[in-house]
């Protein structure tokens, strides 16, 4: 399989008396970190209407990928993760980790759930299935590993050029070197505030 996208869903939960959780997380052994192309792991917050503002930290296998300070984290957060950070495995699954590290000022007790969902672009990677064709083996691999097709966003080419957030073809770039832990009160899809969000067309046909 080449350039193409797996996905992996668990989820946990976190509280004033469950500060550190420890979350596996396994993949194909096959997906070895020279496999991987790119990787985001994706978090869901849905914290109980109790819970204070508190300080995190998330970490993938040991390494730190993002933190928090202060915060009632809700709603998604993205993070990059190395691929050099995967773990290896010789057969099986290759067991990798999300720990999620919080302090909690606040001695009340409540509950924060978490959703995690690992995206891994594949470059290319080999497994092994018995059939009797090429073609069945490759509808083998994808029943059992769902790998969809990789599609890359090009914001040069894909935005109707028509849209007021384009500007048409007079566009002026700005380079943001800055990290983002999380939107907020903006959509991680369309770039919009949840109060007042300006039409946005997509590029349709060619």
């Amino acid at each position: 399989m080449q350039n193409c996208t797996m996905t992996f869903e668990t989820e946990d939960w976190y509280c004033t008396n469950r500060p550190t959780i420890v979350t596996p997380l396994p993949i194909p052994a096959f997906l070895a970190p020279e496999s991987i192309a790119s990787a985001f792991l994706n978090i869901v917050y849905s914290p109980r209407s109790n819970v204070q503002p508190h300080n995190g930290t998330i970490s993938f296998n040991g390494s730190p990928v993002g933190s928090y300070s202060n915060q009632i984290p809700a709603g998604q957060f993205s993070f990059n993760i190395p691929a050099s950070s995967f773990q290896r495995s010789v057969a099986g699954t290759a067991l990798q980790s999300v720990q999620m590290e919080t302090e909690h000022p606040n001695r009340g007790h409540y509950v924060s759930a978490t959703g995690y969902k690992l995206n891994v672009g594949i470059s290319q990677a080999t497994t092994y299935v018995c059939a009797d064709s090429s073609a069945a083996a490759q509808q083998i691999v994808q029943q059992q590993y769902a790998c969809s097709a990789a599609y890359a966003f090009n914001w040069q080419t894909d935005v109707y050029p028509g849209s007021v957030n384009s500007g048409g073809h007079n566009k002026t770039v700005t380079r943001l070197n800055a990290k983002i832990d999380a939107d907020g009160n903006f959509s991680n899809i369309s770039c919009t505030n949840d109060a007042a969000a300006t039409e946005i067309y997509t590029k349709t046909g060619s």
